[in-house]
């Protein structure tokens, strides 16, 4: 059994992944050998697991993780690995302002939403969904994944539309293959309070980093017209 305490993290922020000027999106080939730290970031990132074996450690509790599985983590939720061996997962890491700006109408298709559950009022698992795909659904995303990271990789700021196209069939083969490996209780959705607290706490503990309406409503999964619309109904 393994006890899950408050971890000090590491922060990732989207400026070290995303090229200005390109779309939010990052995609990676990652081996994972021993440990790898806690840590979160302000963007959504999928892991499938195509080798090996290790632990997933998250604010709820660690899973073991075997090739098939998917993880999807949303903004400001940490996790971490444990005792991996052989460990590969392709990092798949979109910014949330992309499903606002270009995937919108896909929060309200079936597959694409259960997929896409990245808001804090619908949080799952504490901001994790943790999947089991079968072999042939694998390796069909693997495909997709490849194709998208050979395109990001050739023409970072050109083609826009295809590299779309390339994410949506690959969530849309996450979505429509995945069967979850257990599930939690949903928790009551946050109160809007809560929601502003935590902007509040960001405006006051990062005062460098020059917050914007748009960057806080990204860090807090919101569109940017909510998040103002609420923040006025909360402070007046």
């Amino acid at each position: 059994t393994l006890t899950v305490t408050s971890p000090r993290l590491l922060r990732y922020i989207r400026e070290d992944y995303f090229p200005v000027g390109a779309l939010p999106l990052y995609l990676h080939r990652t081996p994972h050998e021993g440990d790898f730290p806690a840590h979160d970031h302000d963007f959504v990132e999928v892991q499938l697991v195509l080798a090996g074996c290790g632990m997933h450690v998250t604010a709820t509790g660690a899973i073991q993780l075997a090739p098939g599985d998917v993880i999807m983590m949303r903004p400001g939720e940490w996790h971490a690995l444990r005792d991996c061996v052989k460990l590969e997962v392709y990092n798949c890491c979109f910014g949330v302002d992309l499903v606002h700006r270009k995937l919108l109408w896909t929060l309200e298709d079936p597959i694409m939403a259960g997929v896409l559950n990245i808001s804090p009022m619908v949080t799952h698992l504490r901001g994790s969904l943790l999947a089991q795909l079968s072999s042939t659904a694998s390796v069909v995303c693997e495909r997709w994944l490849d194709a998208l990271a050979s395109d990001l990789f050739e023409h970072p700021f050109e083609y826009s539309s295809r590299k779309i196209a390339l994410l949506v069939l690959i969530l849309d083969a996450l979505g429509s293959a995945l069967t979850p490996m257990y599930t939690l209780p949903l928790p009551s959705p946050r109160r809007a309070a809560t929601l502003v607290r935590e902007a509040v706490t960001l405006l006051e503990t990062q005062v460098g980093y020059g917050w914007t309406s748009e960057a806080l409503a990204q860090r807090l999964g919101l569109t940017p017209t909510y998040f103002v619309r609420l923040f006025k109904g909360v402070t007046g």
